[in-house]
């Protein structure tokens, strides 16, 4: 009975892991597998393979966590319209900026900008953020 639980508890990590990646709960979860293995091999109790599954994971952590933390950066994907992506983006004025406000258009989007005066269509480079209004210069 014990070795299903383990079974149970290693499947339920993997799938909520498989589901949220990102919160290392694949660590438990394998953990939990070899509890499970080596509770039917040496016949353990309870206490001994608690005791197997809390080692197995540390160990599992110790291992793995770097490359599994620099694997899922590579894979992070930031909002597409947040400020950290937008500076240096370039666009064009959609709505004239007259006396330092307008709307220009960054990729699929239309942004209320503040800047030199520029008529529609002029190139234009995001050089900051201020709060929802993006700060631009012409474009070179």
């Amino acid at each position: 009975m014990q070795t299903t639980g383990w079974m149970l508890a290693g499947t339920a990590f993997v799938i909520i892991e498989a589901l949220a990646p990102g919160y290392f709960l694949i660590f438990p979860g394998f953990g939990c597998f070899v509890a499970a293995l080596v509770s039917v091999l040496f016949r353990l109790e309870l206490a001994g393979s608690i005791t197997v599954f809390v080692v197995a994971t540390l160990i599992l952590v110790t291992i793995a966590a770097g490359p599994y933390r620099r694997l899922l950066q590579g894979r992070r994907q930031t909002n597409v319209n947040s400020a950290d992506r937008l500076v240096g983006t370039t666009g064009t004025v959609a709505e004239t900026i007259v006396h330092g406000s307008g709307k220009v258009r960054l990729g699929d989007t239309v942004w209320l900008a503040a800047g030199p005066d520029l008529a529609i269509g002029t190139a234009v480079r995001v050089v900051a953020m201020d709060g929802t209004r993006v700060q631009v210069d012409r474009a070179d």
